[in-house]
């Protein structure tokens, strides 16, 4: 973020949230980042503040997505900032820290109480850091090695050498600008890589520019310190600048896009680039742990089906130990191999024999190896079963990931082995909590009808949403939606399991089809899988609806047809 663009912002933060305003609740932003929610006289305004990587610094907008994970700096600002108070917002002089005045109070007595919200937005190096009223840092987004909580913050500053261009004359100014540039960027305030790029610029190309380069320099610096717009310039999708003048020398390569202020220009490029880069990465990022783990299920899916092709003879060890035992006095010791007549192809049969067994023994071991194989093959068929059922719950997970557009439950939806889930009961109570929150997707006069749209949300509906007595609903075969119908009057109608049914079938892989086999049973009849992935359910006393998808286009016609 450049230094003249958080100078413009931190401006307007000022005149709309000092003194107006105050902190109705901190969460985390889906893959990285904090956001504060605050309550104005206009309304809800949410400040999302980044310390990393490109998105770097602070974008002020209406919309927001919450994480559904709560970090520890999260939830430590969310306790003590709580109704907290913007006294001032200010922008270090000539460096890009931001912080915020924060008046907020003490849980137990109610007093006042001083803290200090750090934004550092340095490049490469960024962090969040909440300080006391003494400057003491409380807490800090990341770990570094200049600030660690309980002791005194510490931030670089500029040497006292540098160089203020706002007192120097023209005639001073003309001077400077002859010097090479390494020495201006080290040198000269305010001379950042933006502001110097497109200063070099319009001194090459002097065609409507002022000639001098000291007029040039302090036009430039006008336009930078007043900043009366912000500018966007982005090429084929990816932001490549932001700034508070004219960027002549992008002009010709990138799209430029002219804002009123920086807040609205960052929330637009917040929702109309960053966002759905964003959502890009979190898909990439899933359908590849669900990819990796769907490979290693069909291999082992593979080496079970080869293991049950080699049991094949499994009833070949049984006749064999039956024609040994027809000619058992004929068995000579030591012998490696008899010749038998099968009676059932009418033909002789060669079968090896261990020669250091009896006659008896060897037609034992075959019986032996008749019931081991007997044994594998039950087994191996029932772990074939586990593979093909968990293959086609990574195949709906994988279709949930494609088909998912909302960052915050993209980034709930990466794989993770059930072995390494732990069900502690505060999860289990933070489950309960979420399912609370979930709305109905469509409601009549006699039921509501709830709608998962992953693994996770269809474990959450199913058994956190979902009561005995109440109907269940999945599309049969195909990955697909877990539907949770509850009845307002306790009593189901033929119309409410149809609907229910309608719902599952248009969010399924299905959902294009013109008839869709659904089905339905109480929820009570549903369970979990043991050891199975967040959704993955088996269920009992079923009946199949068969309906069509496009029918969830009229539900509220549909409500009345029955």
């Amino acid at each position: 973020m450049d230094y003249w663009v958080l100078k413009k912002q931190v401006r307007e933060i000022s005149l709309e949230l000092v003194g107006t305003s105050f902190i109705q609740r901190v969460f985390d932003l889906p893959n990285g980042g904090i956001a504060f929610l605050f309550k104005t006289r206009n309304g809800l305004k949410c400040g999302q503040f980044f310390s990393t990587g490109s998105e770097q610094g602070m974008v002020f907008s209406e919309n927001v997505e919450e994480s559904e994970v709560k970090h520890r700096f999260a939830s430590r600002l969310d306790s003590l900032l709580h109704d907290a108070k913007i006294k001032d917002v200010t922008l270090h002089e000539w460096d890009r820290l931001v912080k915020f005045h924060l008046i907020g109070k003490e849980n137990f007595f109610g007093k006042s109480v001083e803290f200090f919200f750090n934004c550092e937005f340095t490049g490469r190096i960024g962090n969040l850091l909440l300080l006391d009223s003494k400057r003491v840092v409380i807490d800090q987004e990341r770990n570094t090695e200049n600030n660690s909580p309980g002791n005194p913050y510490f931030f670089f500053l500029p040497a006292n050498d540098l160089i203020d261009p706002f007192k120097l004359s023209e005639s001073e100014i003309d001077e400077l600008m002859a010097k090479p540039p390494a020495v201006l960027q080290s040198k000269l305030l305010g001379f950042t890589p933006l502001f110097a790029r497109e200063y070099y610029f319009r001194q090459k190309n002097p065609s409507g520019f002022v000639q001098s380069n000291g007029k040039l320099f302090s036009s430039l610096l006008t336009d930078a310190s007043e900043g009366r717009n912000f500018y966007v310039y982005y090429q084929e999708g990816r932001i490549k600048a932001l700034s508070v003048f004219k960027l002549f020398h992008l002009l010709p390569i990138c799209e430029e896009k002219k804002f009123e202020s920086v807040n609205s220009g960052t929330a637009w490029f917040y929702e109309s680039i960053k966002k759905p880069e964003k959502v890009i990465k979190l898909r990439e990022k899933a359908l590849s742990s669900y990819n990796s783990r769907l490979k290693k299920v069909s291999k082992a899916l593979e080496e079970e089906n080869e293991r049950l092709t080699s049991f094949k003879r499994v009833d070949e060890y049984r006749h064999f130990g039956d024609l040994l035992f027809s000619v058992i006095r004929e068995i000579k010791p030591w012998s490696r191999e008899i010749s038998v007549l099968d009676w059932e192809s009418g033909k002789n049969v060669n079968i090896p024999l261990d020669p250091e067994l009896s006659g008896p023994k060897n037609a034992e071991r075959y019986y032996k190896m008749y019931q081991k194989s007997q044994r594998g093959v039950i087994e191996t068929k029932k772990r074939i079963q586990e593979l093909e059922n968990e293959k086609q719950w990574i195949e709906e997970q994988i279709w949930f990931c494609e088909t998912l557009e909302n960052a915050s439950e993209l980034e709930n939806t990466f794989f993770v082995s059930p072995k390494k889930q732990k069900k502690s009961q505060f999860r289990l109570l933070r489950e309960t909590r979420k399912a609370k929150l979930i709305k109905p997707l469509f409601e009549n006069e006699n039921c509501r009808f709830f709608v998962g749209k992953s693994g996770k949300q269809n474990d959450l509906i199913t058994f956190g949403v979902g009561n005995k007595g109440d109907l269940w609903a999945h599309a049969l075969e195909v990955p697909g939606c877990h539907v949770i119908a509850k009845a307002k009057s306790g009593i189901f109608s033929e119309k409410d399991a149809y609907i229910a049914a309608v719902l599952a079938a248009k969010f399924s892989f299905a959902r294009n089809s013109g008839k869709v086999a659904v089905d339905i049973t109480d929820v009570a009849n549903v369970h979990r899988v043991p050891g199975g992935g967040p959704g993955r359910v088996f269920y009992t006393n079923q009946k199949t609806l068969f309906v069509n998808p496009a029918e969830v286009e009229n539900l509220e016609e549909l409500s009345k047809q029955f």
